[in-house]
């Protein structure tokens, strides 16, 4: 009984992949008016990410910048203190 049902149910699978048609073959998912919503959505959110990403990068650089500038300042003042030279920067 067991195997009458495996073969059943496999007989059934057959005949539905064979017969059936697939529910989406054939459409075209790319002319509705969907399609252009979210398409147009997708592409303002990808012009977000990549302006927000130039302006993390440029806060970084610029971030970088003030600190080199920082250290140079404090290696000259410890460089003027050490060798006993006024440069102006106090």
């Amino acid at each position: 009984m067991q195997f009458f049902k495996i073969v059943l149910v496999t007989l059934v699978l057959m005949v539905n992949l064979v017969i059936g048609q697939p529910a989406w073959a054939g459409k075209d998912f790319t002319k509705g008016a969907d399609y252009a919503e979210v398409t147009q959505a997708l592409n303002q959110l990808l012009t977000v990410a990549d302006e927000l990403s130039l302006l993390l990068i440029n806060q970084e650089i610029h971030f970088i910048t003030r600190l080199k500038a920082k250290a140079s300042i404090k290696y000259l003042k410890i460089f003027s203190y050490d060798h006993s030279i006024n440069l102006g920067l106090d």
